[in-house]
């Protein structure tokens, strides 16, 4: 059992890590979005590939710190681990998603067509938080 001291710190927000800005009076919220650091991979349509964070995450996108460039409309393949059934355990996902917005501090991307299991993931991750 993980005490509840380390879970309120694992929770928490780690330094440096920008905080989730307020919808856009326009916008839609069609998940709820899980403020979660997750170290990602991402590779862009040339192959290339490199490491970034998630700020938030929900079961139809989520929000990528990183100082790269990248073309809005860009579809990447983006690697992360997230936990399994097992709160010790996690399990490898691999989905395409698709860059929708830019913001100061990264990228918005939407996933496109996510695996039932990075959908069942993410879910779960949200009724831990």
């Amino acid at each position: 059992m993980i005490p509840k001291s380390a879970l309120v710190a694992l929770r928490s927000r780690p330094p440096g890590l920008p905080a989730l800005p307020p919808l856009p009076p326009n916008a839609v919220d069609r998940a709820e979005r899980i403020v979660v650091p997750v170290d990602i991979e991402l590779q862009l349509p040339d192959g290339e590939r490199f490491a970034a964070i998630v700020r938030d995450l929900s079961t139809s996108g989520l929000f990528v710190v990183t100082t790269r460039t990248l073309g809005l409309s860009t579809t990447v393949t983006v690697a992360l681990e997230l936990p399994g059934p097992d709160p010790l355990s996690q399990i490898h996902h691999e989905g395409a998603a698709r860059i929708v917005r830019r913001a100061e501090t990264g990228y918005g991307f939407v996933w496109i067509d996510p695996s039932p299991a990075l959908v069942d993931s993410i879910r779960r991750l949200a009724v831990r938080a």
